[in-house]
């Protein structure tokens, strides 16, 4: 961390406690450009602009504090959470799942997992009118090999439909380009 964002780092976390969310978010902003590679700085601002109910801002920022510690599973719980208060529970299912993974123990990420409806994603489902995603050939019964293997009313995972959607088969989540933020009954965020 620089001299000139350590400074601004610690105002914006003094008033984020203080309970004075705009001026957090001027001195996380002045931190963070300050110093880009401070892990904390993002992680707080994310934290800020969530509790503004400001998620998109939110995902980005808890997404460039996962670009800086890719290992931490507080990183990936925080952008899950973003992700789920902005209505995209796909996307905080990956980021709980891959919390986990990192730290089994973690309690909140399985609780916020817990959570989450599980919504199985069948193939006619998505080639329906009111399906998601449109795939040529989604209205037939077996794609592949495996898709023949599989027991009936099996469902898609999210990585399988970017297998099948898009040309390098990876699942792209809104703000993983770019944490630690609370559900209702969850803990309230941390940077560290």
């Amino acid at each position: 961390m620089s001299s000139l964002s350590a400074p601004l780092l610690q105002a914006g976390m003094n008033a984020l406690k203080a309970g004075r969310t705009q001026e957090a978010v001027t001195r996380l902003q002045q931190a963070a450009n300050a110093d880009p590679s401070c892990y904390e700085a993002w992680a707080y601002l994310g934290a800020a602009h969530t509790q503004l109910h400001d998620y998109e801002n939110a995902r980005q920022e808890f997404g460039r504090a996962l670009q800086l510690r890719p290992e931490s599973a507080k990183a990936w719980y925080n952008l899950g959470v973003a992700h789920h208060r902005a209505g995209d529970e796909d996307a905080a299912r990956t980021c709980y799942e891959s919390a986990i993974e990192r730290d089994p123990g973690y309690t909140a990420a399985r609780d916020a997992l817990a959570r989450i409806a599980s919504q199985p994603v069948t193939m006619s489902s998505l080639s329906s009118p009111g399906g998601a995603v449109r795939l040529s050939g989604a209205h037939t019964e077996a794609l592949d090999e495996q898709a023949a293997e599989r027991p009936a009313g099996h469902a898609l995972t999210p990585q399988e439909i970017a297998r099948l959607s898009t040309p390098q088969g990876q699942f792209h989540m809104m703000g993983a380009q770019a944490g630690d933020v609370a559900d209702e009954g969850e803990e309230e965020p941390r940077a560290s």
